[in-house]
């Protein structure tokens, strides 16, 4: 029984570990690390300081494709500063407008 029991254990920590979200902060990390770890991964979270609130610290899910978004979710184009770039251009899920759902 105990040796199912770590059997069992070792495939739960595997499990989280491969549905863990990898988080980076957009001061630091390149566009292009960031880029890497979404192709790589299928998505990351990103931390940047809010634009209007002092000291406030944001994160916004950032994805590969659709297929990492809800069903009556789609993707959309949506730019943030980087450590090496003003504007770096990444994929958002974003809710479809009525016109647009399948």
């Amino acid at each position: 029984m105990a040796r199912v029991s770590v059997i069992l254990g070792v495939f739960i920590s595997s499990a989280i570990e491969a549905n863990a979200i990898e988080r980076l902060s957009a001061t630091v990390a390149t566009c292009a690390a960031v880029i890497d770890v979404v192709q790589r991964d299928g998505d990351v979270i990103l931390r940047f300081p809010s634009k209007r609130i002092p000291g406030m610290t944001l994160y916004t899910r950032y994805v590969r494709n659709d297929r990492q978004c809800e069903s009556n979710d789609r993707t959309v184009t949506k730019s943030v500063k980087t450590a090496d770039q003003p504007q770096c251009e990444l994929l958002v899920c974003s809710p479809r407008s009525h016109s647009q759902r399948r």
